[in-house]
């Protein structure tokens, strides 16, 4: 809810638009910290992008000697599922990226999501996507909602001005 309170104002002053990746446990709830169906359903038709991190935010990562076969068993509802979900519930278009829960990824994660038919997916790890620099399935992300980050540290991530001060976030 302090995306759509805080960030959706602001963004909207400075004519950008954000990608936000949602829980559908937390969607679907009562909890009033979390953003609902009808406030997701206003973020894509002001022309944001609402994509996905998954039904439960369960990892995708695998459990210690886990299978792929086992953790597409636990997790194929809360990745392929999910995609659905979002096209029905929020009336999106096709949701084509995915968030893992955690930024926790391996192998069998980044083959999950693929399988799953998403086309990109982002960590946790902090950064820049470059063209040709990563793989689309392990892709860095700015986690602005991150614990101790602080608003100078935010604003060189937005700015770029980071890339030029060696160890800043």
């Amino acid at each position: 809810m302090n995306q759509l309170t805080y960030g959706v104002p602001l963004l909207k002053k400075y004519g950008f638009t954000a990608t936000f990746f949602i829980v559908k446990k937390w969607a679907e709830s009562a909890d009033p910290a979390f953003m609902h169906v009808a406030q997701l359903r206003e973020l894509v038709a002001d022309g944001h992008d609402v994509e996905s991190h998954t039904a439960n935010h369960w990892l995708l990562s695998r459990k210690h000697s886990e299978s792929y076969d086992t953790l597409k068993a636990r997790a194929w509802d809360a990745t392929f599922g999910m995609r659905g979900w979002m096209s029905d519930a929020l009336k999106t278009r096709t949701v084509v990226a995915l968030a893992y829960p955690g930024g926790r990824f391996d192998d069998f994660a980044m083959r999950l999501a693929r399988e799953a038919g998403y086309e990109l997916a982002f960590t946790t790890k902090p950064g820049y996507v470059t063209v040709g620099g990563q793989s689309q399935f392990a892709l860095p992300r700015w986690n602005v909602g991150a614990r101790g980050l602080q608003q100078s540290s935010f604003v060189a991530a937005v700015t770029g001005a980071e890339r030029y001060r060696p160890g800043a976030l």
